[in-house]
């Protein structure tokens, strides 16, 4: 027979295993909405621009955006509309333009996201070249980048497409597309139909 003192042990037992429970479940509840209600911004610029220089004080990097967000919980950084330059001895040399951006916290990842385009800056339009893409990731301090997306590349003179590339911005540019490379090659100079 169980007695009276067993019931009055096993409904307090019960009673803290459930209220526990319960506890545990409201917990996790505000864990989780604590951690979604973080990640907002502390810091909003409009208008930002960010130069980096070289060691002998030449601009070597300018980052512009409509707006940044800084998150405080990751260091992170989203920007709108970003525009990268590239300069080589204070002149413009290549630049990054895109939808949105984001910028990892140490700012040695910068992801473009949306459509890209990367041009050059070259005055002689023989060396002028346009590259569209999307989701772009640029290591700025190597000035490497990559994509998976569909890659466009336009030059005078010709055109190449392909899926996929893995590219460096300087000291010249290099390219390596990873698949469904097509060139289509057209004349600089068309002929005369009436002669």
């Amino acid at each position: 027979m169980i007695s009276a003192r067993d019931t009055a042990y096993s409904l307090l037992l019960a009673t803290l295993v459930a209220c526990s429970w319960l506890l545990s479940t409201q917990y996790n509840e505000t864990d989780s909405t604590t951690i979604a209600i973080r990640h907002i911004p502390d810091t909003i610029i409009t208008g930002m621009t960010v130069d980096v220089t070289d060691t002998q004080g030449r601009l070597h990097r300018r980052l512009q955006a409509d707006t940044m967000h800084h998150y405080w919980d990751d260091g992170s950084h989203t920007l709108e509309h970003p525009v990268m330059t590239l300069y080589r001895e204070n002149n413009a040399a290549w630049r990054i333009v895109s939808d949105q951006g984001w910028v990892s916290p140490d700012k040695n990842t910068v992801k473009f996201t949306g459509a890209v385009k990367i041009d050059n800056q070259a005055v002689n339009t023989a060396e002028q070249t346009t590259i569209h893409t999307r989701d772009l990731t640029l290591k700025p301090q190597q000035e490497t980048f990559h994509t998976v997306a569909a890659v466009r590349i336009s030059r005078p003179g010709d055109v190449t497409t392909g899926t996929g590339m893995n590219g460096r911005l300087s000291p010249v540019l290099e390219l390596h597309i990873k698949a469904d490379v097509e060139t289509h090659i057209r004349s600089l100079h068309p002929t005369d139909s009436t002669s």
